[in-house]
C-alpha cells in the first residue's frame, strides 16, 4: 500500500480564511455543485429494483464550448449549531467521465449495486451508465470530481491509448455498451506510481485559473490515463480471469474514428484479417449495437467539435460526416441532439459570451 501525501497549495486554499478562493473559482465554474440537483437533472427513470436516479448531462450547465475538463470540490460547511451533518448522495449516472479523488477523510460510494469504502489517496473512475452515488459522513471529508467530456476523449485519446488495452476497453465499454450500469477502476496509493501526484496538480493547475488552463489540463489527463493504465495492468497482471489477449474493442474503434469519413465494415473486417460475419459478431457482442450505428455516434461527435471550434461550413460538416444531402444530416443531426446543427453552433456561440 502507497502512502497518501497531501499537497501544500490544496491544505493552502482549504483553508476557511482561504474559502474565498474556491467559492470565487466555484462561481466561476459552469457546473457547479448546486447545479446537480435532481430537478436539473437531464432525466428521470426507475430501475428495475424500483430505485430513482437521475442521469445528468455536461449540456445541462450550459458550460462555455472552451471548457471540456471540469474540476469541483467536493466539501460542505459544517452543520449548523445544534445539528448533526449528514450528506446522502442521489443515485444518478452522466453523459461524461467522472473521476473521483479522496482527498483526505473517506466516503461511501455506491458501486455495482454496493457501498464501497474509500479512504485517502483513492481514485475511482466510474463507467459512464454506473449507477453511483457517493455519501459523506462528515464535513472534514474533501473529494474533488474530475469531470471530462465523453466527446474530448473520444476524439483526443483513442489513437494516442490504443495499446493500453486494459484501460482503454473499460473507456470504450462504457462509451459503446448499452444498458452497461455497472463498471469502475478503483486505484489506491501504490509506491512507484504516480496517480495521485498527477490529480493533485491538475486540481492545482485549476484553482490558480492562470491562461491555457484547458489546454494543460488536457495534457494532464493525458498523463494520469498513462499512470492509471501502468496501475491498473500491475494490479491485475496476476490475476487468473484476466482475459487471453485478442482482438481488442479499443483497436476496433480507434479505426473507425480514424477512418470515420470513408469507413466501411468491409474495409474494417479486412483491415483485422475478419470476415464480414465474424466482425459483425465481434461489434455486436462487444458494444451490444452494430457497426452503423458506431460510425454514426463516432461521425457526429467529430461534427459537434467541428461546429463549436471550426469555421468550417455547415454543408463540408456534413459531406464530412458522411452525408450527401444537408438536409438528411440536419434530420439525423436533430433526432440525436434535439436541434439541428445550425441552433446547435449558434447555441455555443452563444454560451462562449455569457
Amino acid at each position: 500500500m502507497g502512502i497518501h501525501r497531501p499537497n501544500a497549495y490544496i491544505d493552502h486554499i482549504l483553508r476557511w480564511e482561504n474559502r474565498d478562493i474556491i467559492q470565487r473559482r466555484l462561481y466561476l465554474n459552469s457546473l457547479r455543485e448546486e447545479s446537480f440537483r435532481p430537478d436539473l437533472a437531464y432525466s428521470r427513470k426507475t430501475t428495475e429494483a424500483g430505485e430513482t436516479y437521475y442521469t445528468y448531462s455536461w449540456e445541462m450547465g450550459c458550460p462555455p464550448p472552451d471548457v471540456e475538463i471540469e474540476i469541483l470540490l467536493d466539501r460542505y460547511p459544517p452543520p449548523a449549531s445544534g445539528k448533526s451533518y449528514s450528506h446522502k448522495g442521489t443515485l444518478h449516472n452522466h453523459d461524461f467521465f467522472e473521476i473521483l479523488y479522496v482527498y483526505s477523510g473517506s466516503c461511501r460510494t455506491l458501486i455495482s449495486g454496493r457501498e464501497q469504502e474509500l479512504h485517502s489517496g483513492d481514485i475511482c473512475l466510474y463507467n459512464l451508465q454506473a449507477l453511483h452515488y457517493v455519501r459523506k459522513s462528515t464535513p472534514e471529508d474533501v473529494l474533488f470530481n474530475i469531470m471530462v467530456r465523453k466527446d474530448l476523449f473520444q476524439r483526443s485519446f483513442l489513437d494516442l491509448l490504443a495499446e493500453n488495452d486494459l484501460l482503454m476497453d473499460f473507456f470504450i465499454q462504457s462509451i459503446y455498451s448499452i444498458d452497461n450500469r455497472a463498471g469502475q477502476i478503483v486505484l489506491s496509493p501504490m509506491p512507484g506510481f504516480h496517480c495521485e501526484q498527477v490529480i493533485q496538480y491538475m486540481i492545482e493547475l485549476h484553482y490558480r485559473d492562470r491562461p491555457m488552463e484547458q489546454s494543460m489540463l488536457r495534457a494532464m489527463l493525458v498523463v494520469l490515463l498513462g499512470e492509471m493504465t501502468f496501475q491498473y495492468r500491475a494490479k491485475f497482471s496476476e490475476r487468473e480471469d484476466v482475459p487471453a489477449k485478442g482482438l481488442a474493442l479499443s483497436q476496433v474503434i480507434a479505426y473507425i474514428s480514424a477512418h470515420a469519413e470513408t469507413v466501411t465494415l468491409e474495409e474494417l473486417s479486412d483491415h483485422f484479417g475478419y470476415t464480414l460475419r465474424s466482425m459483425t459478431r465481434y461489434i455486436k457482442a462487444h458494444t451490444g449495437t452494430t457497426f452503423k450505428k458506431i460510425v454514426r455516434q463516432i461521425r457526429f461527435h467529430q461534427a459537434c467539435h467541428m461546429l463549436r471550434s471550426s469555421s468550417e461550413t455547415i454543408d463540408i460538416i456534413s459531406a464530412r460526416s458522411g452525408y450527401t444531402e444537408r438536409a438528411s444530416f440536419d434530420r439525423a443531426f436533430k433526432q440525436s441532439f434535439h436541434m439541428t446543427p445550425y441552433e446547435y453552433r449558434t447555441y455555443y456561440q452563444k454560451s462562449a459570451y455569457k
